[in-house]
């Protein structure tokens, strides 16, 4: 999780699968839960961020995201 202001970054990191499996992951748990009725009150976004890193010897970065915000 990363608090910038009127922004908050709930983040779920894999690597070699997908991110729909990271941004799912996050739903599942109910991460962002916890923040929602305080960012509704202060007018803050929250931003779900599903992020998969690759370790192919060509790519060796980001291979896909995905975001959805509330």
């Amino acid at each position: 999780m990363l608090d910038a202001g009127r922004h908050l970054y709930i983040m779920e990191f894999k690597l070699n699968k997908s991110a729909r499996e990271a941004a799912k992951q996050i739903d599942d748990r109910a991460y962002a839960q916890k923040y929602i009725v305080k960012s509704r009150e202060n007018g803050i976004t929250i931003h779900k961020l599903g992020i998969n890193f690759s370790t192919d010897h060509e790519l060796r970065n980001i291979n896909d995201r995905k975001e959805t915000t509330v």
